[in-house]
């Protein structure tokens, strides 16, 4: 084989067996489209790892944390609606606060909005998102002994929308799912591109 097919196997070979994107899928609504008055208005959160390697992330700004801040922008017909929750200084995530999500496994919750938000007029109301998701593709927690080099997946979605009161014009709500790529480190898969490389020289030795 001469030096030219051996990059170019290598190239294919890396590009088709190695873990280099991770595809999280993700989203964020109202579940029914409008609440009354005297009701809380709930948002489901669901959280995918479509890959077939481990996710570990932190979910610190995501509903998936038991005390999460300040989430969402929520504006009114008139203004912007009032967070009232307080808001906690954090110390830099231990191992404790990282959580492991299996291969095809999905994270699923109700995140009660009016908890933290003055919700008390009849009307429209838009909620946008927008939260950092550092995050790292792992074969197994027991073996990841490093949390540096983390990427950062961003979750955004602009114009949640949802009503409070008896009338609403808005249709029905139909969950969107949105797709982000996480970019591995050169780390994970180092082992991959090392049998690659290998199985690249037995072909040219063969040949």
């Amino acid at each position: 084989m001469q030096p030219a097919s051996f990059i170019i196997t290598f190239f294919l070979l890396s590009t088709v067996l190695s873990p280099i994107h991770c595809q999280i899928q993700y989203s964020f609504y109202p579940i029914k489209k409008a609440f009354s008055l005297d009701e809380h208005v709930l948002f489901r959160f669901t959280l995918t790892n479509n890959y077939d390697t481990g996710l570990l992330y932190l979910p610190w700004g995501t509903p998936l944390e038991k005390y999460p801040g300040e989430l969402l922008r929520i504006t009114g017909e008139q203004s912007e609606v009032n967070f009232i929750c307080p808001v906690a200084s954090r110390l830099s995530p231990t191992a404790d606060d990282y959580k492991f999500l299996p291969a095809g496994s999905t994270e699923n919750v109700l995140y009660n909005v009016s908890v933290c938000y003055t919700i008390d007029t009849a009307g429209e109301y838009t909620a946008n998102y927008s939260r950092y998701l550092p995050a790292k593709l792992v074969y197994a927690v027991t073996a990841f002994t490093s949390y540096d080099s983390f990427s950062s997946a961003v979750l955004s979605i602009d114009n949640i929308r949802f009503c409070v009161g008896d009338t609403c014009n808005l249709p029905p709500i139909i969950p969107e799912l949105f797709n982000v790529t996480l970019i591995s480190s050169s780390s994970t898969l180092l082992p991959e591109y090392m049998l690659i490389f290998i199985y690249c020289v037995v072909i040219t030795i063969m040949f």
